[in-house]
This record gives C-alpha cells, sequence and structure tokens, in this order.
C-alpha cells in the first residue's frame, strides 16, 4: 500500500500571498492596528476558512507583520535559538503565546529594544555596498575633437612661458628684499592638508558597550521560561538571562 501513496507536496506560500492581499497586519503598533489579541483571532479565523493547515499558521502570521513587529520577532526567536538550539521548531500555540507576551504598547520606549534596533542598523551600514561611480558619457566626435583643441591649447600657453631663469624678476618678497627664490624656511612653514579619516562603523556591540542595559528587560524573561514550559520536549541549554 505504501509505495501507492503519493508524497506530500510542500504548500505553496506564494500563491496564498498573491490571492490575499488584504490580510490583517500587525506592525506592532497598538494605537494603529487595535490590541495583538484581535489581531490574532482574525487570523485564526481567516486561515481556517482559507483552510491552510495549522502547522503552517505561525509562518503565514509571520508574512504579514510589519517592520517593527519583525524586529522585535527575530530578536526573540534570537534569544530561543540561543536557549533550546537551532533544532527548535515553532508552532501555532507558541508564537501565538509570544505575540501576546510582548509589551508592544511601551516596547518603542524599552531600552534592550532600542539597542539592539541600534545594533542592526550598525551592522546594515558597515556591510552597505559603496556607490558605484556615475558611468563615463560615451566619447562622440565632438567630444574628441574637444580634448584635442584643449590638449593643443595647453601645449600652446607651455610654449609661451617665460624661461624661469629670465623670470626671477617678477618674484618680490618684501621691500628691498633681493631677487629670487623663497626660502626653505616659507617651504617648512607651509602646512600640509591633513588626511580626512574615514568613517568607521561598529558591528554588533555587547551588553557591556551600553551603560545601564546590563540586566535583560523582564518581560522577555518571562517570555522565555513561558516557552521553556511549552517546550519540554527540547533540551534547555542555557538560562534565559543568559540567551538574551
Amino acid at each position: 500500500m505504501s509505495k501507492f501513496l503519493k508524497p506530500k507536496q510542500p504548500y505553496n506560500f506564494d500563491a496564498l500571498y498573491a490571492s490575499w492581499t488584504d490580510a490583517p497586519k500587525w506592525h506592532g503598533i497598538p494605537d494603529r492596528d487595535g490590541p495583538v489579541t484581535n489581531w490574532i483571532a482574525k487570523m485564526e479565523v481567516e486561515l481556517k476558512a482559507r483552510k491552510v493547515p495549522k502547522e503552517h499558521w505561525h509562518d503565514v502570521a509571520r508574512h504579514y507583520m510589519g517592520d517593527r513587529a519583525t524586529k522585535a520577532w527575530l530578536f526573540v526567536g534570537a534569544a530561543t535559538t540561543n536557549m533550546f538550539g537551532a533544532k527548535f521548531k515553532w508552532d501555532w500555540k507558541r508564537y501565538k503565546k509570544v505575540m501576546l507576551l510582548v509589551p508592544w504598547e511601551t516596547l518603542i520606549n524599552d531600552p534592550w529594544y532600542k539597542r539592539v534596533t541600534w545594533q542592526i542598523k550598525q551592522q546594515l551600514q558597515a556591510i552597505a555596498p559603496a556607490p558605484a561611480p556615475p558611468p563615463s558619457p560615451p566619447l562622440t566626435k565632438q567630444s574628441l575633437l574637444k580634448r584635442s583643441l584643449t590638449a593643443r591649447d595647453a601645449q600652446k600657453k607651455n610654449s609661451e612661458r617665460p624661461d624661469p631663469r629670465r623670470s626671477a624678476s617678477l618674484f618680490t618678497f618684501g621691500s628691498g628684499s633681493s631677487v629670487g627664490t623663497p626660502k626653505a624656511a616659507t617651504v617648512k612653514n607651509m602646512e600640509l592638508p591633513k588626511e580626512t579619516a574615514k568613517p568607521t562603523f561598529v558591528m554588533m556591540a555587547s551588553k557591556d558597550d551600553c551603560e545601564g542595559l546590563h540586566v535583560p528587560p523582564e518581560w522577555l524573561v518571562i517570555l522565555l521560561e513561558t516557552l521553556k514550559v511549552l517546550s519540554a520536549e527540547y533540551p534547555v541549554l542555557m538560562s534565559a538571562g543568559s540567551a538574551i
């Protein structure tokens, strides 16, 4: 019988996203989006109606999260991986619990959130490619002729310049001074332009680089401890405080 069973086809996320353009979105701003509980409830209704397998609900919900909410989720996800290992898998129950535990109303003022947001910004700046130089204009007959005339004029001016040995009288250094070239002392007093220092970008800052941010936020510790209860099948590699 097993040889007649068809292999399970991967779920077509692209088709779902293409057809579901008016899905409710969560940007992580309760004043604009409403309570996160309302968004979770709407997503559950829509996911059931569209017959999305429940094993993919958390993936689809994450697709419809805005920038601020996604950043917070990535930070939580990184701490979760540290705590449980790379084999940790999300499901709707865990995802829903995390979304309800994040203090979205006050997150934007959370020092921890500000720190990790700054770290990500610095990393993006550090790896950003340098802007490409503008392309040179194509050579035309007119531009070649102009370049030729410019070179000819420069050559003509050079040929008309007086011999420096005969033009020494053109240089005077104060009243009654003798005619000649500038003294070596004058050259010593000239300041050469200093090389401008190139900007540097800081990569990931450690916790100790930010004063007053040594202690992980209480809400994130509670969140990870809650996940530990919901994920008893995974070994705990480190404490919640160390995972953050």
